[in-house]
């Protein structure tokens, strides 16, 4: 699945990188950042999917994915999956996990 990379970042942006300490870093490293974090709840999302659907539904759901993302989304949602509810919550545990993970290495 490929999620929009530009709205994954934005939505880690906020102030992540001022939250880890990290303001010094160059413009292309604070990008790599994000891109990381963003390839990091991609990943996590599709886990969680994977895991609420059953194989039949996997297959469906990577067929309607490949021809439309949006529609793949609405196909979640009939199954009771809120794509942007998941979103919201996976990014806000990767922030948590960094700031954590940055307050005890500090």
């Amino acid at each position: 699945m490929t999620i929009d990379q530009k709205t994954l970042r934005q939505a880690l942006q906020g102030n992540i990188i001022e939250e880890l300490g990290l303001e010094s870093l160059s413009l292309e490293k604070k990008e790599a950042l994000l891109e990381s974090m963003a390839d990091l709840v991609e990943a996590r999302l599709m886990v969680y999917i994977g895991e609420k659907l059953s194989k039949a539904e996997r297959s469906e759901f990577d067929r309607v994915l490949n021809q439309n993302e949006v529609e793949a989304m609405g196909w979640l949602e009939q199954r009771g999956i809120s794509f942007s509810d998941l979103l919201v919550r996976e990014i806000a545990k990767v922030k948590a996990q960094l700031i954590e993970r940055a307050e005890k290495s500090s």
